[in-house]
């Protein structure tokens, strides 16, 4: 026989339409399911964070002796409450660990056995509860939510650098995938290179290393006892440098992506930031954004779209060379 593992199979994009069925099929859902689909849609409706746990759902025992034909029996609703009579693991019904005494007694005795059956119900919640959250704990997919983060979810943040009361931003949600490269010692060329080009789909995406630079000496020399030209002190107010900084290239780009790479758009923004956070040590970069030779328009006086400098030029590539291709680096 095969075995098929009790997990939730519902596609909770459209939570609050598929509860409108869940009330209405509940047995053609598992247990674990049904949970995640009330959840989802209390927490879109009401804004909670933890409907279970706040009393928005019950789960119930099925008392009954007749075989289930599924997890669920019935799903009701009242004052936006919702209750799930349950026919598994409870304290009554086929699978009642008691005496058979008792399910025998409440099947009979319906009306009068009433109160025995709300009490029992009092530990049937709770150990439906426990099962839930056993199950969601060891299955980080079902336990993670777009709108709040989940314990293991803000470990992970912490991890990578990033505020754990602040990854509710789906650019911030997509770095988690990177938390094992922004979490380690060394943070290399190649992890680097592969974050961004991955983290924008795809593109080309290159790393210069030991960009020459001109950098301001902060506190200059003076002339004296013990300094020596040439061996401890440097003359002037500037210095070569070629360890401190280097350059992140990317494209060539088509002009359609390449215009969302301009200077002061949010891409080149959310690159920085990225760059920044991923730096271990206080190293000075800049961006170089290359366009396709083959997109380069040539200026045409009075045409809105034309940015002299970024998106235009003087003549035609009549090539594919390297040397052809349009760049704009951005400090």
């Amino acid at each position: 026989m095969e075995f098929i593992e009790r997990q939730a199979m519902a596609d909770l994009t459209n939570s609050i339409d598929v509860a409108d069925s869940l009330k209405k099929d509940a047995h053609f859902f598992n247990f674990f399911q049904a949970l995640q689909i009330l959840e989802e849609k209390l927490r879109k409706e009401k804004g909670l964070l933890n409907p279970l746990e706040e009393g928005y759902i019950n789960c119930l025992s099925d008392p009954s002796m007749v075989f289930p034909p599924g997890d669920i029996k019935k799903i009701d609703e009242k004052n936006g409450v919702f209750a799930m009579t349950l026919t598994f693991m409870g304290l009554l019904g086929v699978s009642s660990p008691l005496p058979v005494y008792f399910s025998e007694y409440v099947d009979r005795q319906e009306e009068n056995a009433q109160p025995l059956v709300d009490f029992l119900n009092i530990f049937n919640h709770r150990c439906y509860t426990l099962f839930y959250k056993a199950w969601k704990k060891y299955r980080v997919i079902n336990a993670f939510s777009k709108k709040t983060a989940d314990p293991l979810t803000r470990r992970i943040a912490m991890l990578a650098g990033m505020d754990p009361d602040n990854i509710s931003d789906p650019a911030q949600m997509r770095l988690l995938a990177y938390t094992g490269l922004m979490a380690g010692k060394c943070r290399g060329k190649s992890g680097l290179t592969s974050m961004l080009s991955n983290f924008y789909n795809g593109i080309p995406v290159c790393i210069q290393e030991y960009m020459p630079r001109w950098t301001p000496i902060r506190n200059p020399n003076k002339m004296g006892e013990g300094i020596r030209l040439g061996v401890n002190s440097i003359a002037g107010t500037t210095k070569w440098d070629i360890c401190g900084k280097f350059r992140v290239c990317v494209g060539p780009l088509p002009r359609g992506i390449f215009e969302n790479f301009l200077p002061g758009t949010e891409n080149i923004a959310k690159l920085k930031s990225l760059v920044n956070n991923f730096l271990a040590d206080p190293l000075d970069f800049d961006i170089e954004v290359q366009l396709q030779s083959s997109e380069l328009i040539p200026v045409i006086l009075g045409k809105n779209e034309t940015r002299l400098g970024e998106t235009s030029s003087l003549g035609e590539s009549k090539s594919s060379r390297q040397s052809d291709i349009k760049s704009i680096v951005i400090e």
